[in-house]
């Protein structure tokens, strides 16, 4: 079904958080993470910020750490080294913890923000 989607509608983005989410369910982490990518890079600068946003899952020393970098390359290196760690750390393979953060993200906001968060 989702190769079906993808192909239909290869320039709408909405749905690939769902898509991204039975992947990982499957065992899939790294095609989800595609999925997510490819969502977070058309989205606007507020959702990704969402997603990106380590307050709830770090130290403050590493969400301040985060909080200074101002480059965009910089940022995102900061946040896979982050995430393979916390990988490492949980016993987990790939872009297992990050593909689970994403996924909890997503899931409040459709469940708890009432259509006032990205």
């Amino acid at each position: 079904m989702s190769s079906i989607l993808l192909e239909r509608f290869p320039q709408e983005t909405g749905f690939l958080p769902a898509i991204g989410q039975a992947e990982a369910a499957a065992g899939q982490v790294n095609t989800a993470m595609d999925h997510w990518r490819r969502y977070l890079t058309g989205a606007l600068e507020e959702t990704r910020s969402v997603y990106d946003d380590l307050s709830r899952v770090a130290v403050d020393e590493k969400v301040s750490s985060f909080a200074a970098l101002t480059d965009a390359t910089e940022r995102e290196a900061f946040l896979i080294r982050f995430w393979q760690d916390r990988d490492a750390s949980s016993g987990l393979s790939g872009n297992g913890a990050r593909a689970e953060h994403y996924r909890r993200v997503w899931y409040s906001i459709r469940n708890y923000s009432r259509g006032n968060k990205p």
